[in-house]
């Protein structure tokens, strides 16, 4: 196991805080792996960097003795996500020199699209990842390798992701203060999309929602390529906070309730069946003993409905969306969360998605989609910058400045 082929992939949860130790080459590999909850973050911002930086090291250092290399891993590559990451589109245009495209064309394309992006973010934010969609000829034709083809305009569509400055720059000192450098950068959507990706589904429309515990991220593919991404602030705490608010009990015990007991869709069977509270010791904030578990189911409903309905907003704001939808995240394993999001997305097939790498087959569960997608990500990354010998990304030129 060559040291220079391990490296840490992290994925920090307003919940739980996943890490991986990966050997890269010549087959990925988890040779280390720990999970633990997450202090210092709620509803995916940080609120305590002190408490936040202890609660993850303290991760990384029970994967690092899984994998039998404490204080020896150097690299990290991190999942960006919450209220502070963004994204937009990009469209950049040249002219067509000869009656064909030309490599020429292609890059000149692709340069006038880097520098609208460049233009298009704010001081205050960064980009995070750029991805490129595909090429147009005359606006008309969606095309991936358009040279040798006649046309008079080529475009170069990009999806962009930025996050805000300050945020990067907190995540960073995490595993820096730990002595790590901060290696590969991806959106939390981008990874949980690509954990469940299967070779059947590459080419066709697919809305992967990542129900997290403080926000959801979502990815859209129209045609297998990229459309879309975001941050929804809805998550699996604020099901836990209408609970602990509508019933009228601590937030704590609607967290056991909603583990034990929760539905996304109020079943009329349950109009009249009660909670024991006994049962669980929980305290109450009144008198009651029992509570009506249609309530608590309409509670969850109501909030889940929200959060589906706002992320079918953003996806078809452009056009109707009918492909599959999945769900990963934890609370993608509550009892008819998918019937619910068939109810939001009318036109589309619902259903829960688990990590499917064969690498990461001791952690096929929903909640590690984020983090199995992470390696993967980071792994081809490395692959195609040995092939490029390109420098450093602006991201991380700007990170290695900032903090050194």
């Amino acid at each position: 196991m060559a040291q220079s082929n391990i490296s840490a992939v992290i994925d920090i949860g307003s919940a739980e805080t996943k890490v991986f130790i990966v050997d890269l080459e010549p087959q990925l590999k988890i040779v280390g792996a720990f999970s633990a909850k997450t202090e210092g973050m709620r509803r995916g911002e940080i609120f305590n960097l002190g408490a936040l930086k202890e609660s993850v090291h303290g991760v990384i250092r029970q994967a690092e003795l899984q994998a039998g290399s404490a204080g020896e891993i150097r690299r990290a590559c991190l999942a960006v996500s919450g209220t502070a990451v963004g994204g937009f589109a990009v469209q950049g245009v040249t002219s067509v020199k000869s009656r064909s495209v030309s490599a020429q064309d292609e890059r000149a394309a692709e340069k006038d699209a880097l520098d609208v992006c460049l233009h298009r973010v704010p001081e205050n934010r960064r980009i995070v990842r750029r991805i490129f969609r595909g090429f147009r000829l005359d606006r008309e034709r969606e095309i991936i390798d358009p040279r040798g083809l006649s046309g008079n305009e080529l475009f170069y569509d990009m999806w962009v992701v930025d996050a805000e400055e300050s945020h990067l720059l907190e995540l960073y000192q995490i595993p820096n203060r730990y002595g790590m450098e901060i290696d590969g950068l991806f959106p939390a959507s981008l990874a949980a999309a690509e954990s469940v990706r299967s070779f059947s589904e590459m080419d066709k429309n697919r809305l992967v929602i990542d129900i997290g515990a403080g926000t959801s991220d979502f990815a859209l593919f129209r045609d297998g390529r990229l459309a879309l991404t975001g941050v929804i602030p809805v998550g699996g705490e604020h099901v836990t906070s209408d609970i602990s608010h509508g019933l009228q009990i601590r937030q704590e015990d609607a967290e056991r309730l909603k583990l034990r007991y929760a539905k996304a869709i109020a079943c009329d069977e349950d109009v009249l069946a009660e909670i024991d509270l006994d049962t669980f010791e929980c305290e109450m904030k009144d008198f009651s003993t029992h509570v009506s578990r249609y309530k608590m189911e309409l509670i969850v409903q109501c909030r889940l409905e929200e959060l589906f309905g706002l992320i079918r907003k953003k996806v078809e704001a452009d056009e109707p969306f009918s492909g599959v939808v999945q769900l990963t995240g934890g609370t993608s394993q509550m009892l008819g969360v998918c019937e619910l999001a068939g109810r939001i997305f009318r036109s589309a097939e619902v259903r829960a998605a688990t990590p499917n790498q064969g690498f990461a087959r001791n952690y096929a569960d929903p909640k590690y989609a984020t983090v199995v997608g992470l390696a993967v990500l980071y792994r081809d990354e490395l692959r195609t910058r040995r092939k490029s010998a390109g420098p450093a990304g602006g991201l991380r030129r700007f990170l290695k400045k900032i903090i050194s």
